[in-house]
């Protein structure tokens, strides 16, 4: 509702004015919308316009509260409108609610399913994924999803630890699986000083 409040209206939203300075809304597209999710996040401030593609201008765009930066393409902007606010500090505490980040409910399975191949030689990290189910989004084809284990937000969640913790998977993987590559360097080099 916060987020409608903002928008223009029809005569007022020209995207193909909009400059440095301008205020939007960014259409959500990666993810469906309901009741409780916006089809809209932000607002963004614009920084910056350029032709990225020739006749397809792109702005460049700052989150309001998390200061993330990118670009979008003009058909997924709305112009906002922050008059009613004394200032952009204002906007910061609703703008934070924003939070388009996904939870993960659940680590179901992974693939491969052992740690070693059949000639004995260890499957790097990087070469396995984990079956995923997200929080507060419908099971449909999307829900659950093979998550890449480079994927640092599954690797620091909860849910992927406790999954790396089950007997069964400890057997496959190995207890070490879940330990950052640096917490694992930390430790060689402890047990190399103790041993001298």
């Amino acid at each position: 509702e916060w987020l409608g409040s903002l928008l223009t209206d029809a005569d007022g939203d020209n995207t193909d004015a909009l400059m440095p300075g301008d205020t939007v809304l960014v259409r959500v597209t990666e993810r469906k919308h309901d009741k409780l999710q916006a089809p809209w996040a932000g607002p963004y401030l614009v920084l910056d316009r350029e032709e990225v593609d020739a006749g397809h201008p792109k702005l460049l765009l700052q989150h309001i509260a998390f200061k993330t930066v990118g670009y979008f393409p003009l058909s997924d902007l709305k112009r906002c409108n922050l008059d009613q606010y004394a200032s952009i500090e204002a906007v910061l505490p609703a703008a934070a609610l924003d939070n388009f980040e996904y939870k993960v409910e659940e680590v179901i399975d992974h693939r491969p399913q052992k740690r070693s191949n059949s000639k004995g030689k260890k499957t790097p990290k990087k070469d396995f994924e984990f079956l995923v189910r997200w929080a507060d989004l419908p099971e449909d084809e999307e829900n659950p999803s093979w998550e890449p284990w480079s994927n640092s937000s599954l690797r620091s969640c909860e849910a992927y630890e406790a999954y790396c913790k089950k007997p069964e998977v400890v057997a496959q993987l190995g207890a070490d699986f879940c330990v950052a590559e640096e917490d694992a360097a930390a430790a060689t080099v402890q047990k190399q000083r103790k041993r001298k």
